[in-house]
């Protein structure tokens, strides 16, 4: 055989056996892929969990809510339509509105994983699943942007939108304003007030809030009732947020968590133990947070303060959006408590449950914060925030009227409004121990 010949040979061995290479490889990769179409694998991405805990995981790990329990189908390794569907017809739904929107991990340790059971998201979030939602966790509204008040108008939170109840506002003045049996304020402290006052024009906030503070509200200094409590620059971050309204179809910037200043409430002492026992379960289901207890320290709170200080750029305006949040906040856990009693019905909005104050070095602004809703089998609700008094701190007179204001607003929390939640916790008690009477006599029987 000549050398042409030999190498026309080698050539056409060489490319038989590729020819045998690629058919085998052609055999593999159908092996592969028509064991992929058997489990699913090539339609859907894989998913991490199911993967850790085996093709035998159920997928009914949404946790089911107090007004309504949810169990999800079983399936083998579903496909990304069937979770899609699955998530929309069997998500809970809140009785006041969509699904409440979660809370941000307040510390690095609340991003770690606590269970192995997933934490659904809002349903109406699923086809923005990455920036979108990412992006409304990590970031919040500011309390000093101007369209700030868009991002509470979609919680049905609204600053001096519509005019407020005749009814209300008569109460609420009358309550602040109430004539006290024996005068607190005496010329000369109150004339000791202006003087602190007009020496705080360049000062900072701080500085307000520790010279003048304890001279407009005592009870920051020391409590004039064990049943009082007060925290300071605590963060709210045990709350319920109040959910968006139904109509919204995006995922907006999340409220930022409120940190009062200075708030009062409750404590323990309020309550009889069979009341704190059931303030326990005042909980949301999904994320475990308190309806009652926003900051795990105040139980069910009436008045939140804000000091700001015109020299360092604090205006009443930013003040008003701080309050706005934190008073619905307020209201909502209120609400939750009135309608787990089935007291809602009763419900009287025209008494005030919680009031706000803001304060710089020359004036004193008192908030009530009301609620509207509720009407004609109507579940949807709006929390509102109207300025019902203004005090001059450049005349004795203003001064003295904000003090008196302040402790008013102390001693009607300490009488009608404690009452009141009194009554709706023991109420709630006795429906709460009959259903759960009622449950076991059906397992029994």
């Amino acid at each position: 055989m000549d050398d042409e010949g030999k190498d026309r040979w080698h050539s056409s061995v060489r490319e038989d056996d590729n020819d045998d290479d690629r058919g085998k490889c052609k055999r593999k990769r159908s092996g592969e892929d028509e064991a992929k179409d058997k489990d699913g694998a090539s339609e859907i991405p894989s998913n991490p969990t199911i993967e850790k805990e085996g093709d035998h995981r159920r997928v009914d790990y949404l946790p089911s809510c107090r007004c309504q329990a949810t169990k999800a189908r079983t399936q083998s390794v579903p496909s990304k339509n069937h979770l899609i569907e699955t998530w929309l017809s069997e998500s809970c739904q809140s009785r006041h509105g969509p699904d409440i929107e979660p809370s941000p991990p307040s510390s690095p340790d609340d991003m770690a994983p606590k269970s192995t059971e997933a934490i659904p998201l809002r349903s109406d979030t699923l086809s923005r699943l990455g920036t979108g939602y990412s992006r409304s966790i990590a970031t919040a509204a500011s309390v000093h942007d101007s369209n700030y008040e868009k991002s509470l108008a979609m919680r049905n939170i609204y600053i001096e939108r519509m005019d407020p109840p005749v009814e209300l506002m008569r109460r609420a003045m009358g309550i602040i304003a109430r004539p006290r049996a024996s005068p607190v304020v005496g010329d000369a402290v109150a004339e000791e007030l202006v003087r602190i006052a007009r020496g705080l024009r360049n000062e900072n906030e701080d500085t307000i809030m520790s010279d003048l503070g304890v001279g407009i509200i005592p009870a920051i200094a020391r409590l004039p009732d064990e049943r009082l409590a007060k925290s300071a620059n605590q963060l709210w971050s045990n709350h319920v947020p109040v959910p968006l309204n139904p109509d919204i179809l995006i995922n907006p910037l999340r409220l930022p968590n409120p940190k009062p200043d200075r708030a009062f409430g409750y404590s323990s002492s309020a309550f009889t133990s069979n009341q704190r026992s059931i303030i326990d379960s005042l909980v949301d289901d999904k994320f475990g947070k308190s309806y009652a207890m926003p900051d795990d320290k105040l139980l069910f709170p009436f008045l939140n303060i804000e000091f700001k200080s015109q020299a360092k750029g604090g205006t009443h305006y930013i003040a008003s959006n701080q309050v706005a949040n934190a008073g619905a906040i307020a209201l909502y856990g209120h609400l939750e408590l009135m309608q787990c009693s089935s007291h809602v019905q009763k419900l009287d909005m025209n008494n005030p449950q919680f009031f706000s104050a803001s304060i710089d070095h020359e004036q004193v602004r008192i908030n009530v914060h009301w609620l509207r809703g509720g009407l004609g089998g109507d579940s949807t609700y709006s929390f509102h925030v109207e300025v019902v008094a203004k005090y001059s701190l450049d005349n004795k007179e203003g001064a003295r009227a904000a003090m008196e204001a302040i402790k008013n607003i102390l001693d009607y929390s300490l009488d009608t409004r404690l009452k009141g939640i009194s009554e709706a916790l023991d109420e709630y008690r006795e429906i709460f121990i009959a259903a759960r009477d009622a449950e076991v006599f059906e397992k029994v029987f």
